[in-house]
């Protein structure tokens, strides 16, 4: 029984890349999740004041390309495991930090192989190339917003290596359960966003679907539409519930999902996607709308990236054409 325990803690070593005779050659997923979340605990120290808590939300991450080619189909897994690793340090300090205000709408990665040759700004000029295991981590307060979640020229200014769009993807040709990754926004094969969603545990669950149908005790509000309507099942609807404590508004071309949010989707061009999102807030029983685009509240302009409270009964127009009201807000 004794040999056979040694036995299984050295081949548990070999394949971990942890035994003395058999060492992974290439970065190992654990390597790459401990140098992300070291990176983040270091930029949440130097940011966090005993006045305000602050913290990195854009990570563009260098590999050696050898690393870069291994690891490339386990990124979204990686994302997801980080940012619960980093929301939970988050949660624990709410509590010294009770009045926080999340500053960004969600956390964004871009991983890039370091081709010889490459100049990147805040690396040292006289770095060549990466060594196998090394990562170089740039990060900044604030994510790139992307309009329509399409590059926009002269976005990536840091990063060196093509950005990829969604077509191109290699996970496209890939049998996955997309429902194991509900919660990170995939843009393309090396780039994630994760909404901030509270900073709640992404457990890759899959979420309720956005409903036409009244569904009993389980609607936090109702959506009517005027000017258009929302596509549910392929089927146009000029109302529906929302179903998740955070919704977001999109054009026809957006997803069911967005970074683990449920979207419901409008049946128009006037509207972009990530138009807006709307947070169900629990505790204070009230709907609360972050804008991303051309928002009028009541036939107030809401200014792009804010928060502002959405009563009963309110008028949200989209771009000076669609209009939505919100009905039944649960209480």
């Amino acid at each position: 029984m004794v040999l056979f325990k040694e036995m299984s803690r050295k081949v548990r070593d070999a394949l971990l890349g942890q035994g003395d005779d058999i060492m992974s050659v290439t970065l190992t997923r654990q390597e790459l999740l401990d140098s992300l979340f070291a990176h983040f605990k270091k930029r949440l120290a130097e940011e966090t004041t005993d006045e305000g808590m602050l913290f990195a939300t854009s990570f563009y991450v260098y590999l050696n390309e050898d690393d870069y080619q291994a690891r490339e189909q386990s990124f979204p897994y990686t994302v997801r495991e980080a940012v619960n690793k980093f929301n939970k340090v988050i949660r624990s300090m709410l509590r010294d930090y009770p009045s926080y205000k999340p500053h960004a709408q969600f956390w964004q990665f871009q991983f890039i192989p370091f081709a010889q040759g490459n100049l990147v700004e805040g690396m040292k000029q006289s770095v060549a190339e990466l060594a196998p295991k090394e990562v170089f981590i740039l990060s900044s307060i604030h994510p790139v917003l992307r309009v329509g979640e399409t590059p926009v020229a002269g976005d990536d200014e840091r990063v060196v290596a093509t950005v990829h769009s969604k077509d191109s993807m290699a996970q496209a040709s890939l049998a996955i359960n997309r429902s194991a990754l509900s919660g990170v926004d995939i843009q393309a094969k090396d780039r994630f966003n994760v909404d901030f969603n509270a900073f709640k545990q992404i457990d890759g669950e899959v979420l309720n679907e956005v409903q036409a149908n009244n569904p009993k005790n389980v609607a936090r509000a109702r959506l009517k539409i005027a000017e258009s309507y929302f596509l549910v099942d392929g089927e146009r609807h000029s109302s529906i519930y929302m179903t998740t404590d955070y919704l977001q508004i999109s054009g026809r071309g957006g997803r069911d999902t967005s970074g683990g949010m449920m979207v419901a989707r409008i049946d128009s061009d006037e509207v972009m996607n990530r138009q807006l999102i709307l947070h169900y807030d629990t505790n204070a029983k009230r709907i609360l709308m972050t804008t991303l685009g051309d928002v009028k509240l009541n036939d107030v302009t809401v200014a792009p990236g804010s928060e502002v409270e959405v009563a009963e009964h309110s008028d949200i127009l989209i771009n000076g054409a669609i209009q939505l009201t919100i009905l039944d807000i649960r209480n």
